[in-house]
């Protein structure tokens, strides 16, 4: 039934992307109106470049099982189906509209992400790898995620997180901050399109305040 549960997220992404049209070059994001791009994906901008690298590097791991842990908006999920990697996306649906707290955003979440949270998520779902961008502040996601300490967590090969290493987004910036029995890899090809809500306009010495960090066990 899980695997059946999984199977059905992967396709409702699928369809999702038969629907709405692709996120335009780098560039265009880049010097784009930030509350637009906010509302349309997320904290993260998703762009072509960045996605167009990631799939390639995401599909090359020894993984089958992808699983995005508060997906937001969804259009990352979307995004990498488009280009054929099998993806289910998932939030707790905590800045929606009816739920948002003063200090938050509201967040449109896709009709294909399945309202479910990140603890939930693993167990139900029993990902090989899970993709994370800007996980909620204070919830430790990806820490707990590599230490252990979220039921079924223990199986996984590939946590993929996007967001502020030692910052809002709690992610290990270094081999050292890891538990045992990870490693930590940086994909430069995809960080160079990333772009974040605070990252300014830029123009060519543009530098993301975002990065990607990838941690594979050993």
């Amino acid at each position: 039934m899980l695997a059946d549960e999984w199977e059905k997220l992967v396709a409702a992404a699928r369809s999702a992307a038969e629907r709405l049209p692709p996120v335009p070059p780098h560039d265009v994001v880049r010097g784009g109106d930030r509350e637009q791009w906010f509302a349309e994906v997320g904290y993260t901008f998703w762009n072509t470049e960045l996605l167009d690298a990631l799939v390639v590097r995401c599909a090359a791991l020894p993984v089958r099982r992808w699983v995005e842990l508060a997906a937001g908006t969804g259009r990352l999920s979307v995004e990498l189906a488009r280009r054929g990697l099998r993806v289910a996306a998932t939030d707790s649906y905590a800045q929606s509209a009816d739920q948002v707290r003063s200090f938050q955003r509201v967040i449109r979440y896709g009709e294909w992400v399945a309202r479910m949270d990140a603890r939930a998520a693993v167990a139900r779902l029993q990902p090989d790898a899970v993709l994370c961008a800007w996980p909620p502040l204070g919830s430790g996601l990806i820490p707990d995620l590599l230490a252990g300490h979220i039921p079924g967590s223990h199986t996984l090969r590939a946590v993929v997180g996007i967001g502020e290493p030692g910052g809002a987004s709690e992610m290990p910036g270094s081999e050292v901050e890891l538990p045992e029995g990870w490693r930590m890899e940086e994909w430069p090809e995809c960080e160079r399109f990333l772009v974040g809500f605070n990252d300014p306009p830029g123009g060519r010495e543009f530098r993301s305040h975002s990065a990607l960090r990838v941690y594979l066990r050993r």
